[in-house]
């Protein structure tokens, strides 16, 4: 997905690609709240720079993520590319 968009635009920050996975900090286990996060910063392929995929489990985040992107590269398979 990011080498298609790089072919066709060329232009891309450093960061492109970087998947960070958040583990529940202290404060969401002590409340039980706890809240595994997935961020990745894709800044060629969609409209955000960064996208966040949560989920209490961190297999839900991973899916959260897999079907997050997979939305975003249908989605940019159906509108024609913008001039910039």
């Amino acid at each position: 997905m990011i080498a298609v968009a790089l072919a066709e635009d060329g232009s891309s920050k450093s960061a492109e690609g970087v998947i960070s996975i958040h583990l529940p900090d202290y404060f969401q286990t002590k409340d039980n709240q706890e809240v595994f996060q997935i961020e990745i910063q894709c800044y060629v392929v969609g409209p955000s720079r960064r996208y966040s995929y949560v989920g209490k489990t961190l297999d839900e985040a991973i899916d959260a993520a897999f079907k997050g992107l997979e939305d975003i590269e249908y989605e940019e398979s159906l509108k024609p590319l913008e001039e910039g």
